[in-house]
Order: structure tokens, then sequence, then C-alpha cells
């Protein structure tokens, strides 16, 4: 699974929407082709990225995202998560939508994950939950351009829901079913 796009909205710590591409926008120079990692037709994603600015930027907040969104990928429970401590501001009532786009097997999936905060009365604990998930599906081959590869909104024809769930966390790594995407 190679992750594509993150897109991350509401977190505490960010006062607009973080949007991370890890796609080569430009065209890639037969050149500079061995230097990147080749996901599929003209599509490449770089080896390596960084980061920078001043101290107490969020250039750590970014990664703990980057973590985040990762591990909810490969099905880790939300509070396992070393990363879940940069959503700990999060006021309870509101979510955070965290969207990844991502490739595997033959096939560019859009995951959108709703989470939570719940505080329990008794003992103040803070547990986090995911309160709505729907993953799309579309096949690589239906990707013509770099600018078609995000173009699968909820109401878009591109892009059929494959699966949808409230309250209930399904293992996306493990998702073995077949969905045709509408035809566009």
């Amino acid at each position: 699974m190679k992750l594509l796009k993150l897109i991350i909205q509401n977190m505490p710590h960010f006062k607009e929407e973080l949007d991370i591409d890890f796609i080569a926008k430009q065209r890639v120079a037969e050149d500079d082709k061995g230097k990147l990692y080749r996901v599929f037709s003209n599509v490449y994603i770089n080896p390596a990225i960084s980061f920078i600015g001043i101290n107490a930027s969020g250039k750590t907040t970014i990664l703990k995202a980057i973590s985040l969104a990762i591990n909810l990928l490969n099905n880790e429970s939300i509070n396992n998560i070393d990363s879940k401590d940069i959503m700990i501001d999060l006021p309870e009532g509101e979510d955070i939508n965290i969207t990844s786009y991502f490739y595997d097997k033959m096939s560019v999936y859009k995951l959108q994950t709703l989470i939570s905060k719940k505080i329990n009365t008794l003992d103040d604990s803070v547990k986090f939950v995911i309160t709505d998930e729907k993953l799309w599906e579309k096949e690589s081959e239906k990707v013509k351009t770099k600018k078609g590869l995000f173009a699968h909104l909820p109401s878009s024809n591109r892009f059929q829901v494959a699966h949808s769930i409230a309250g209930v966390r399904a293992p996306v790594n493990r998702f073995t079913a077949h969905f045709t995407p509408c035809s566009a």
C-alpha cells in the first residue's frame, strides 16, 4: 500500500486544513525516474519529503498526523496509537475528518474517517471513537491524468462507495471484497 495524499480537517493545533500530497506533480524526466517510486502509469511518489520551519512551527505535529493516518490504515486501534495525543485538545462533540488516498492492488482508494473524543464521566478518561468511515475504490487503469487521480468526491460518479460503517472499525488493509467503480 502506498499513501498518495492526506487531508485532515478540524485537527487541533492546525488553523486550516492540512493537505499533504506525496505524488510528484511535475512531469518526470527520464533521468529522474530512477530517483522516484513509480506507483502506476505516470504517477510517481518521492521516496523522501522534508518539512522545514522554525522551532515550534508544527513540523513534529505534521509527522504525528501522518503517523496517525498510517496507523489507522494499518488497522491499529485508535486508542493504542502513540500519536493520538495530537487530538487531545479536540472539543467534545466535534469531529476530526481524515481523508486518505492510497494505492493498493491496482486500485486507488479514498478512505474518509471521522473521529470524535469521548470523556468518561466516572474517571475523566479520554477515548477516541471512529464515528463514521467510508471507503471508495477506483481501478487505477481508469485514472488517465494526475488531476483525475483525486477526482473522486462522494458526489462524483467516478468513485463508488465500496464500504461504509458507523461506529465500527473494519480492517481496511484486509478489505478483500471487490467493487466495480461507476463508469464516468
